[in-house]
């Protein structure tokens, strides 16, 4: 047996073995191989809040922290019940940094966790989007999309009236987006309210770090060529009208 393997099999028979013990070292299984500094977590105190969470259950349940890892065939099998074949996400080989030939049993068996983690954390976003859609959904104005486009389609001023939470403000950019425009422009009395709302509408478009969702206010602006929607204050959208036959 080499040294390498021999020092692996030594850690895997540690009774008290912890991944946080070698969290330095493991670090670098959680980065992506890119010229960029990028993870395969967003957050890496979360994730290793999260192991350690993993680990005590299962001491709790007297089993070990580092379980078998399954082969490529072994995994195609229904029996026996290993987690790992019940995820429903896989990492890109060729994403990582170090060669598949090349990994220790204990960075294979972290490899693991981090799939564990990232398939319960899109799950949970899943989740929240099935929740945030029911409630777009259930929004007063919802029922009110088709006649909006009718409306629309027969006059070039449309006024739209609603009580305070009916989502006004956030449902009817989108509408107006998937009726085909891409040139929206969404004012705001205060400065506060347009960096909130341009937020929520990109949160419920899920682009959250996209472009298509922005603001201008004085001072500032996120905004590119390719915002289609746009949140902006009335007085910087007066002063733009006033100097140009559209909004830069």
């Amino acid at each position: 047996m080499s040294k390498k393997s021999s020092k692996s099999r030594g850690v895997f028979n540690l009774v008290e073995f912890s991944f946080l013990e070698l969290k330095a070292e493991l670090n670098g299984v959680l980065k992506v191989k890119s010229r960029q500094q990028l993870s395969f977590v967003e957050n890496e105190a979360d994730f290793w809040k999260c192991v350690n969470k993993y680990e005590c259950m299962l001491r709790s349940m007297g089993q070990p922290v580092l379980p078998k890892v399954l082969q490529k065939p072994e995994l195609e099998r229904a029996q026996p019940y290993h987690r790992s074949k019940h995820l429903s996400i896989q990492l890109d080989e060729s994403a990582l940094r170090q060669e598949q030939d090349n990994v220790s049993e204990v960075q294979a068996q972290f490899q693991q966790i981090l799939l564990i983690y990232l398939d319960f954390k899109q799950k949970e976003k899943f989740k929240r989007i099935k929740k945030l859609r029911q409630a777009q959904r259930n929004l007063p104005i919802t029922r009110f999309k088709d006649d909006l486009r009718a409306a629309m389609d027969s006059s070039r001023v449309v006024i739209i009236a609603g009580d305070t939470g009916c989502g006004k403000s956030t449902q009817v950019p989108q509408f107006l987006y998937d009726f085909g425009y891409r040139s929206i422009a969404c004012t705001q009395p205060r400065r506060l309210a347009c960096v909130s709302l341009s937020k929520r509408v990109a949160h419920e478009l899920l682009e959250d770090y996209g472009s298509k969702v922005g603001f201008q206010i004085r001072f500032e602006r996120r905004k590119t060529q390719h915002t289609n929607i746009l949140f902006i204050t009335e007085g910087l959208l007066l002063r733009q009208l006033a100097v140009s036959s559209s909004p830069r």
